[in-house]
């Protein structure tokens, strides 16, 4: 099943005229820009709130600082008012300096090293407490004093430099709350700029498929008149053709009979050709009603001399809703075009199956023909069009036609290792 429906995307994008790929290439390529624009602001708009996020924690550590120089003795205190969780300082490889100032909670150990997000000054929040922290980093002076000197000697040669490293953590609930909001904004945004292409893609093509429509019936029109006209022409010719026919036939030697049958054969093509259009052209949705599906193909299938493969025990109680001759003639005329699929007179290998739910039932006819010529799938339901050297061309245009009245849908596409597959959906279902 889902080789199947991955083979009617694939054909569906495959049918995609010119116009039809560049537009969704066009509006596609529409959705990158404005997903890695949208995208790009997000990375943006978050690095901000981080750059604001520090400034105010360098601030409350200034305060702090600063209330902790004019009042030493209430650090305690003034530490349990602010907004900070812990203060420490770490050296060079990251392990926290325990003899010099620290507050709060910290943790024993960081990861300065070059490519982590502490050495990068990144903000880290911490979901489990919902706290951010970072690392500022910083140089201090040690002394080390060299017994044997007076002080002051060698204070520049015994003084070394080792970089430290200065982490904050305060409470970050401000933070959270700002980060969810702006991802929740960039979800939203891409999400909306997503629905805006399909929406513009399915407008557009709900507007070219009523364009196409419209073309289709002008040239209905068309066709109409012209077939009528044409159809006129014909049957009155051919009923003078007929009688002389018929005279000659009693009249000539038994030597003429053959041609005369030649005669005889081509004024009865003609005939049903006239007949046909007739039929193209009046009222496609005749008088329809519930027919049980898998008896009637199983009747129908029996008149053809040729060996047709059809699975009818799945489904032996599902209904359609359509005419019933002209259920019958597009049945026949599918399952005929199959049978004459192989130019070779070979088995086509024809099958027939049913698939039904509780609202539709599609019939496929598949073979293993000649298939479709390359580019010539839309041309198929085309009146007059054929591959057949004695075909009319205008069996499936009346197939599409008949079953379009009936609220359904005829496709036919190349089937994967050759032939030819047809697919006929209508109202209906299980009953």
């Amino acid at each position: 099943m889902n080789n199947e429906k991955g083979l009617k995307t694939w054909v569906s994008l495959h049918h995609l005229d010119r116009e039809n790929k560049f537009v969704l290439f066009g509006l596609s390529a529409a959705f990158l820009i404005l997903a890695g624009l949208i995208t790009f602001v997000f990375i943006s708009n978050n690095r901000r709130e981080q750059i604001i996020m520090k400034y105010q924690a360098e601030q409350v550590f200034s305060n702090f600082l600063l209330q902790f120089g004019e009042n030493p003795a209430a650090v305690e205190n003034i530490f349990r008012e602010s907004s900070l969780i812990g203060i420490g300082i770490y050296d060079q490889y990251g392990m926290l300096m325990t003899n010099q100032f620290t507050l709060g909670e910290v943790p024993a150990s960081i990861d300065i090293t070059p490519g982590s997000r502490y050495n990068r000054g990144d903000m880290i929040y911490h979901e489990e407490d919902q706290s951010i922290s970072f690392v500022r980093r910083a140089q201090m002076s040690y002394t080390i004093p060299i017994i044997g000197f007076a002080p002051g000697i060698l204070d520049r040669d015994t003084r070394i430099r080792i970089p430290d490293a200065l982490f904050i953590k305060m409470e970050g609930q401000m933070y959270r709350d700002q980060y969810v909001l702006s991802a929740t904004w960039f979800t939203m945004t891409l999400i909306m700029t997503l629905l805006a292409v399909v929406g513009i893609w399915n407008l557009y093509r709900r507007n070219y498929q009523y364009r196409q429509r419209l073309s289709e019936q002008e040239q209905l029109a068309r066709l109409g008149e012209a077939a009528r006209t044409l159809t006129h022409e014909i049957k009155n010719p051919l009923s003078a053709i007929t009688l002389q026919n018929a005279y000659l036939r009693k009249t000539l030697p038994e030597a003429y009979l053959g041609d005369l049958r030649v005669i005889e054969e081509e004024i009865d093509r003609l005939n049903h050709l006239t007949g046909r259009i007739s039929e193209f052209l009046r009222n496609p949705q005749g008088e329809p009603m519930e027919i049980p599906v898998t008896s009637f193909l199983r009747e129908l299938i029996g008149r053809f001399d040729q060996h047709i493969s059809f699975a009818d025990q799945e489904y032996p109680s599902c209904r359609v809703h359509i005419d019933k001759e002209r259920f019958r003639s597009v049945m026949e005329n599918l399952i005929k075009n199959a049978l004459e699929s192989r130019e070779d007179k070979q088995d086509p290998q024809v099958s027939v199956r049913i698939v039904a739910d509780s609202r539709f039932v599609t019939i496929t006819i598949a073979d293993r023909g000649d298939g479709i010529p390359y580019g010539e799938e839309k041309k198929l339901f085309d009146p007059f069009y054929t591959t057949k050297i004695h075909g009319s061309g205008i069996g499936l245009a009346i197939s599409q036609r008949f079953i379009e009245a009936a609220k359904g849908t005829l496709r036919i596409h190349s089937r994967n290792g050759g032939g030819t597959i047809a697919v006929v959906k209508l109202p209906g279902g299980i009953t």
